[in-house]
């Protein structure tokens, strides 16, 4: 299992599993859990997801692998389902790696995000995550903060964007992500942060294949420039 070093937003020496599994989806197919056991929710299918996690946690583990990644989002709407999967695997939660998301479909600004990832902790009985995402650059949801809301007179893209990172910026400093960064951002929205004077981000997580190298140039350029870490999605 390949492993990547994380610098910025990130406890020191931390190291990443380059390869986990995502429990999220592209639809929403509850009609035969077994032909797409993929399918997301806390919901119809929650039993496929959870008997797939189970399945990862355990085949890993059982063959010796000591960090075992899984990619989850609150968006997905199965943070019970995978936290009830992590308890049932029997595998310590130390040999975990837990990637979550926030935002992308919810609220964001500084309260929404900090109340979004204390609802993550409660609703999968956990103390901590070891990386924490903003999911997508932009707000859709709507919010306590008028920069985040886009038919206000206040509405802010960029504002919200640096509230909303500020918040994992405080949660990571009083320990309840190990590392934080962004998913789906560009390198405009990135500089953003570097001019706000705020610390950078471990991790942009974007859609990244062999169809999508040359559209994603810019953003991987300015990644690699200021070392945080290119994670790719399908």
């Amino acid at each position: 299992m390949p492993f990547i070093t994380l610098l910025n937003s990130a406890e020191s020496g931390q190291i990443m599993p380059a390869v986990g599994l995502d429990t999220g989806a592209y639809g929403n197919n509850v009609s035969n859990c077994s032909a797409w056991p993929e399918t997301w929710r806390d919901g119809p299918c929650a039993q496929t997801v959870i008997n797939a996690v189970v399945s990862w946690l355990k085949m890993a583990y059982n063959g010796g692998v000591r960090s075992i990644r899984l990619d989850q989002a609150n968006s997905y709407g199965d943070t019970t389902t995978v936290g009830t999967a992590i308890a049932l695997s029997g595998v310590p939660r130390e040999n975990i790696w837990l990637l979550t998301k926030v935002g992308n479909g919810l609220s964001m600004g500084y309260a929404d995000i900090t109340a979004e990832f204390a609802t993550i902790l409660a609703n999968m009985s956990i103390s901590y995550v070891d990386t924490v995402l903003i999911h997508w650059p932009t707000a859709t949801a709507p919010s306590q903060e008028p920069a985040c809301n886009a038919g206000d007179p206040k509405y802010n893209a960029t504002f919200c964007r640096l509230e909303s990172w500020r918040a994992l910026v405080d949660i990571w400093k009083a320990g309840g992500a190990r590392s934080i960064g962004v998913s789906n951002y560009n390198s405009s929205e990135l500089q953003e942060i570097v001019d706000a004077g705020m610390p950078l981000p471990a991790i942009n997580q974007i859609p990244l294949n062999l169809y999508r190298s040359s559209s994603q140039l810019a953003t991987i350029t300015w990644c690699l420039r200021h070392n945080v870490v290119v994670n790719a999605y399908r």
